[in-house]
């Protein structure tokens, strides 16, 4: 993808947050109900007096959390897909792909675990046998995390993306997303990292104002961006 092309595709995402504002209230009503949710279990956390009682609820609120997220993803894309905005755009798409958006983010949940696994024991075993300092060791952690990342889960970064705009089953998207990485990797790559920039400066931020930035805007944006990344590339060349 041309230097123009690809810049082009963060200030067409810019103008989206300014037409499309249901993007922004999306991202901040995730915000609350997930705040609502942290609240309620710091006030019900004196009653979780066994391991598994607070293994259950982490359980749940995960569960929760990654189904509100997979339904604002899905309903967002929708939002920009339609170009025509609104509400009812934004229901019909969450409501048309919430499932399948779901099944796709804790397809990369299992891809990033093992891969966590795989960096925690390879750097573990790699550390015994050359007798590495622990500093050390962490850095073999790090290279074999970083290589899996940029290995793998960089081939998903479009799945949920291309699953919505091209009205695919999830294994279609899943192998769309991977073609379309692969032929525009260093772009891919790109957008990778200066989003995980982004997100680690916004993180700085404390209190409200930090959250208010993360999901009124850096996600409504990061949907943005990535959304118009796969409607501007060629898909068909991509899938030969």
């Amino acid at each position: 993808m041309k230097v123009k092309k690809f810049l082009g595709n963060f200030s067409e995402g810019a103008k989206s947050l300014l037409k499309e504002p249901v993007l922004i209230v999306s991202g901040l009503v995730l915000w609350l109900v997930l705040w609502g949710i942290s609240g309620l279990g710091k006030l019900l956390a004196p009653n979780f007096q066994t391991t598994w009682a607070n293994v259950a609820w982490t359980v749940g609120v995960g569960l929760v959390s990654f189904l509100l997220g997979a339904y604002v993803l899905a309903g967002m894309v929708g939002v920009l897909k339609n170009k025509k905005g609104g509400m009812g755009s934004f229901v019909k798409s969450a409501n048309s792909f919430w499932v399948k958006s779901f099944l796709i983010l804790v397809f990369i949940l299992v891809i990033g675990f093992i891969i966590g696994r795989v960096a925690h024991y390879g750097a573990f075993y790699i550390g015994k046998a050359a007798n590495l300092e622990t500093m050390e060791a962490v850095v073999v952690f790090v290279l074999i995390y970083f290589i899996g990342l940029i290995g793998a889960v960089v081939f998903l970064t479009f799945s949920n993306f291309i699953l919505i705009l091209k009205n695919l089953k999830v294994h279609t998207a899943i192998k769309a997303s991977a073609a379309l990485a692969k032929k525009e990797y260093p772009a891919t790559i790109s957008l990778n990292v200066i989003f995980f920039l982004l997100f680690l400066f916004v993180d700085w931020i404390p209190g409200i104002v930090g959250e208010v930035l993360l999901f009124g805007l850096l996600l409504p944006y990061l949907v943005a961006v990535l959304t118009r990344f796969v409607e501007t590339a060629d898909l068909k060349k991509s899938e030969k």
